[in-house]
């Protein structure tokens, strides 16, 4: 609804722009929870002593949203110079200002204010994908990990709704 009310009320004096606010807490967003910094007992009666933050796919995903509903009729297919600079805390509740800002044909400049920033790419179509490459040819190093211990060893802090890995096949030195 905040993006859609946002288009409607986006400037009318020739530039396109618009603003949205959208206000965040771990009650509008329970996943949350699950992406917070610091473990503490169970029933601890302090949300704010976990540290939840919103991840930055989450941020990125808001600017695309923002982007995508100051032109609607064009489609999003990249993003460049991210920025990203503290993280969004959203225990105790926050309400967050997203600007977006047509610069010209093919990008977006977009902010939210005070957390980070970008600019979008957009375009008439997606791109055709590339051709799929290979792995560089570099021997994998002997530093494993399970997906399992990856949370378990808080290699990473994510809870239940953030851990999508479940295995590491290799370790490069350009990465895994």
């Amino acid at each position: 609804r905040a993006v859609v009310d946002a288009y409607r009320d986006r400037g009318t004096d020739g530039e396109e722009r618009l603003e949205i606010t959208r206000h965040l807490s771990v009650t509008a967003c329970p996943f949350l929870l699950d992406h917070c910094f610091f473990r503490q007992p169970e029933n601890w009666p302090s949300i704010i002593d976990r540290f939840p933050v919103v991840p930055l796919t989450m941020l990125i995903e808001m600017m695309v949203d923002a982007g995508q509903a100051l032109v609607p009729d064009l489609k999003v297919v990249g993003l460049e110079h991210l920025r990203a600079y503290k993280w969004l805390v959203v225990e105790p509740a926050t309400a967050v200002v997203t600007q977006a800002k047509r610069l010209d044909k093919t990008r977006i400049k977009v902010a939210i204010k005070g957390y980070t920033e970008c600019i979008l790419l957009i375009a008439e179509s997606y791109p055709l994908p590339p051709s799929p490459s290979r792995w560089p040819t570099a021997a994998p190093t002997d530093h494993m990990v399970s997906g399992d211990a990856l949370y378990a060893d808080r290699w990473m802090f994510h809870g239940p709704s953030y851990q999508g890995v479940r295995s590491i096949d290799e370790v490069h030195g350009q990465g895994i």
